[in-house]
């Protein structure tokens, strides 16, 4: 039986609060910076709501979540390399504070994506 989209959004959201915080640790050990571990940690997420069905097995989540994370992060490294800044306030920002990530964020930009 599929899940209605209250009880998807509901699990997403669980996700989120559960993972987030070791996701973020991960993708920064990945990255080494606070900018792109962010970056990273969003396409994680909007990667495992778009493919929320994909998942066979709602215990793996965990895993899950980290095998998206490592498969974005290689993408990153095979991408072009950005030119460098010397923009003083990137250099200087803090890791970001606001996790867990807010869904309705994550969603409205899923929306926004797909037409919606």
């Amino acid at each position: 039986m599929p899940f209605s989209p209250d009880s998807e959004r509901a699990a997403y959201e669980r996700w989120v609060h559960a993972h987030s915080a070791d996701l973020y640790r991960f993708a920064y050990r990945l990255t080494g910076r606070a900018d792109k571990a962010d970056d990273l940690l969003q396409e994680t997420f909007l990667e495992a709501w778009k493919s929320r069905q994909s998942l066979q097995d709602p215990t793996s989540v965990r895993p899950w979540l980290f095998t998206i994370l490592r498969h974005r992060f290689s993408r990153l490294l095979r991408a072009p390399a950005e030119p460098q800044s010397h923009d003083a306030s990137v250099e200087s920002a803090e890791p970001v504070s606001h996790l867990p990530y807010h869904t309705d964020v994550l969603a409205d930009r899923d929306a926004l994506q797909n037409g919606a």
